[in-house]
């Protein structure tokens, strides 16, 4: 969870041990940001939610 500028995002991590693994996210779950540069750590801190 974050505060202040990205108040209300969370990111979400899962990690498996098979690569062809079918995961059922939960409803909450959004949309798959694991190749969006605009959600890398270093650019969050940078940039706060501008660009998201």
């Amino acid at each position: 969870m974050f505060h202040g500028d990205l108040d209300g995002l969370c990111v979400v991590e899962v990690e498996l041990d098979d690569v062809d693994a079918v995961v059922t996210p939960p409803v909450w779950v959004g949309e798959e940001v694991t190749f969006d540069v605009h959600y890398k750590n270093a650019m969050l801190a940078v940039n706060g939610g501008a660009g998201l």
